[in-house]
């Protein structure tokens, strides 16, 4: 009978030690919607911390930015979509601007709700235009009320740019 009860411990021992792990494994991964996908984890880090948003060049000779290329990195990742889900939502406001980007061409559909909703928004973000960086509502950024400068999202035209861009600057990641 004792050793019978020394078995079982044995056994019940044996599944908590080797289940636990393997049971924080999925729970990890559950909560973590990133866990399984395959993508530049730098790049996201870059883009959850965005310190500005830019769709060409900056600075006086107009190179790529940090953020720019941590955008094109994440877009040719096989992953994008699920990928930019997510940055939309642990983004600041500069970088859930990348992700709106990315959405234009992943799920226009989604992209145009997304565009609807953050007209709505008075935050605050930071952007970089040349060597100018200056901030300015989420709301004015989605629709242009300059009828001679349509550069906005409502238009399309800021996604359309920043992809024009990262392909001309042909970019190999």
């Amino acid at each position: 009978m004792k050793k019978s009860k020394i078995i079982i411990g044995a056994i019940f021992m044996s599944v908590i030690i080797l289940g636990l792990p393997a049971f924080m494994l999925v729970y990890k991964n559950a909560n973590n919607p990133l866990a399984e996908l395959q993508y530049d984890k730098s790049a996201y880090k870059t883009l959850c911390k965005a310190d500005t948003f830019s769709y060409g060049g900056v600075g006086y000779a107009g190179s790529m930015s940090e953020e720019t290329e941590a955008y094109a990195k994440l877009y040719k990742s096989k992953d994008a979509k699920k990928v930019f889900l997510c940055l939309e939502k642990d983004a600041n406001i500069q970088g859930k601007l990348y992700a709106l980007c990315a959405f234009y061409y992943l799920d226009n559909a989604y992209y145009h709700k997304q565009v609807q909703n953050y007209m709505k928004s008075d935050e605050n973000v930071k952007l970089m235009a040349g060597c100018i960086g200056y901030g300015d509502s989420v709301s004015k950024v989605m629709k242009s009320s300059n009828a001679a400068n349509s550069d906005d999202f409502y238009s399309g035209a800021i996604p359309e740019w920043l992809n024009s861009y990262i392909t001309r600057e042909s970019v190999s990641y």
